[in-house]
């Protein structure tokens, strides 16, 4: 017999071994060697199981491991049957745990995206489902899903369904394939491609059954009582800029810094400090930012050739510690340089990229002896300062500097690229009080798609990594820039001013504690100025419509202001926030910023919520009261 935690009886088949958890019933030793699945699956990752799925993938390195797949129109489903083709390992216990993890990624192009952000679980209300399993031989298992497990499977759109489990354990082996069986989907390991750029495919087949019930809106909450981060600004850098762009025109400055019409409204510019001390260019392109309000982030590629142990520019090479002195002297010259001509800096770097040996200007430093600069040297730089500027945001590089009391007393700011690196929280640095920068990024696409990518990585800087800045690579350029040669500003750069524009220095990060759809969503407040904006961003081919709900704040009237295949920063006629809710359809390969005013936010005033009118939040701070929650 079969036993089911809810007690919904299923149809009879033939099985050795089941158990049941919540909303699915486990069922084990179906056809072991198969080399077909049964009936007729909606979905099927290969043909015949049991010549195609050779190479068993356990939790040895990995906590998770999915394979998504595509959910063929016209009609939607309800899903109801998952076979995987399993076998091995040493069964689940209390230390080697499996649980089932279903994620809606919207509409993709497969085998795309070659990692994934997980959403909000459809399975176990948002917990996934526990299951147990006995070492089987490999074969069929089947997984029968009921009640609120049976999510709808929404045509067009590509899900992601997950083993979970402890990183170290091998309760269960998981068959893949060597090479990419099917064209819906793609094979992961911690929800990233496994073999790289070569897609596999994990055994899976997918029955459902027609649903012909209305698609609901994805729901998401946001709470302005909750408050994160404050942010600092959205730039670009003036460096190593093609022949004839530097210095920068002012009608690139305006297009990039200025905040009127059609206008993108940066407040931070990254520039270059030149081993050779002719600061000329960063001169000219500090005073124009300065003009237009922009702060200036000054990086070093390398030091003057004399202060290094390969006498050279290139090709890596470390500071002698005996030029420490002279280091300090150099980057004071540079800044006093800087200010006395109207271009003074407000952040230095110590290094780019000090873990990368470049064949072009670059400079080592490992972890040791930045803690060494930072906690002998640093202080007698006049400039706050900025570190590591890794090139992957390795923290361990910046660990030691940041435990070092006397060193991490020098440290204005943490920096750092994601060349390669997942984007993550630095709670050390942020427990210290230090703000995170995003200092370089680029790739080589122009199309709308890459620039809503773009999108989605400041989103993830910002609400993942808690960062307070985000600065693209070159603020012009044919490649890469956020303007081309010619002047002409390219989707990136709207992409950009999606936040820019309407999210200021000073702004405050607020919670989205719930978002059911593959939006990325942030939302961001300043209670002295009343000013709110939130912004969505849908990376996929399908739009998706969206039921929003603001809490611990009041804001009636919202301004959607859109970028897309067809629009550049387009203002949209207003919607009305009825009680905080309202719905609206976010369109494929595209960022909406919707912009309003607050009415009233929530303050914490003598250890008690209150709702207060933003034009009293001056009086109120001057008591001592704080914006937000006491609860938070």
């Amino acid at each position: 017999m079969r036993f089911k935690f809810n007690m919904v009886s299923v149809p009879a088949i033939i099985f050795a071994a089941s158990a049941a958890f919540a909303g699915v019933t486990v069922t084990q030793n179906l056809g072991p060697g198969a080399t077909s699945w049964p009936g007729a699956p909606l979905i099927q990752t290969v043909s015949n199981p049991s010549s195609q799925l050779i190479v068993g993938e356990g939790f040895g390195g990995a906590s998770n491991l999915s394979e998504t797949f595509t959910v063929p129109g016209p009609n939607n489903y309800s899903l109801q049957t998952i076979y995987l083709y399993a076998g091995g390992g040493s069964g689940t216990s209390s230390t080697a745990t499996v649980t089932l993890n279903l994620y809606d990624l919207g509409g993709r192009t497969a085998p795309n995206p070659s990692s994934y952000s997980p959403g909000v679980n459809l399975l176990g209300n948002g917990n996934g489902l526990p299951i147990t399993y006995t070492a089987q031989a490999s074969g069929l298992l089947r997984l029968d899903f009921d009640g609120s497990d049976q999510a709808m499977l929404v045509a067009g759109h590509m899900y992601a369904f997950e083993l979970a489990g402890v990183s170290g354990t091998n309760p269960i082996n998981w068959l893949r394939t060597i090479s990419d069986t099917y064209s819906g989907g793609a094979a992961y390991r911690n929800e990233a491609w496994i073999n790289g750029t070569n897609a596999r495919d994990f055994g899976m087949a997918i029955y459902g059954e027609v649903n012909t019930n209305p698609v609901p809106p994805a729901q998401a909450t946001i709470n302005g009582a909750v408050i994160h981060q404050m942010i600092d600004g959205f730039g670009a850098g003036a460096v190593f800029l093609d022949a004839g762009l530097d210095p920068l025109t002012d009608a690139t400055m305006d297009a990039l810094y200025g905040t009127g019409a059609n206008q993108m409204g940066l407040t931070l510019i990254r520039l270059r400090i030149a081993p050779d001390g002719n600061w000329t260019d960063a001169i000219l392109d500090g005073q124009k930012a300065k003009q237009r309000g922009a702060k200036i982030l000054a990086t070093p590629w390398t030091p003057p050739a004399s202060m290094k142990d390969n006498d050279s520019l290139v090709n890596g090479g470390s500071v002698i510690p005996a030029q420490y002195p002279n280091l300090v002297a150099y980057f004071n010259d540079f800044t006093d340089t800087m200010a006395s001509n109207g271009a003074p800096v407000d952040v230095l770097s110590l290094q780019n990229e000090p873990d990368f040996t470049a064949t072009y200007e670059s400079c080592r430093w490992n972890a040791s002896q930045m803690e060494t600069f930072f906690r002998d040297f640093a202080s007698g730089v006049k400039t706050p300062m900025i570190m590591p500027e890794s090139f992957h945001f390795d923290q361990s590089l910046s660990n030691p500097t940041l435990n070092d009391p006397a060193a991490a007393a020098n440290v204005a700011y943490i920096g750092g690229h994601l060349y390669g690196a997942s984007i993550q929280d630095y709670p050390l640095a942020h427990s210290l009080g230090k703000h995170t920068w995003m200092t370089e990024y680029l790739v080589n696409d122009q199309s709308i798609a890459s620039a809503v990518d773009t999108g989605q990585q400041i989103s993830d800087t910002l609400t993942v990594g808690n960062m307070s800045a985000y600065i693209w690579w070159k603020t012009i350029g044919n490649a890469n820039g956020l303007l081309n040669a010619a002047g002409v500003l390219q989707p990136r750069a709207y992409v950009m001013a999606q936040f820019s524009k309407f999210v200021r220095p000073g702004d405050i990060r607020i919670d989205v504690p719930f978002n059911s759809s593959p939006l990325a969503l942030s939302a961001f407040m300043d209670a002295l100025s009343g000013r709110f904006a939130m912004v969505a961003v849908n990376d996929t081919t399908l739009p998706i419509t969206q039921s929003f709900t603001i809490d611990g704040i009041d804001t009636s009237q919202l301004v959607p202001w859109i970028t897309s295949t067809t629009q550049s920063l387009s203002p949209q006629p207003s919607v009305n926030a009825t009680k905080g809710t309202f719905t609206y359809t976010i369109p494929s390969f595209s960022v909406v910023t919707f912009a309003g005013t607050l009415n009233k936010v929530t303050m914490c005033h003598n250890g008690h919520d209150i709702s207060i009118s933003q034009n009293a939040v001056k009086a109120h701070l001057k008591q001592g009261d704080t914006i937000g929650s006491c609860l938070q």
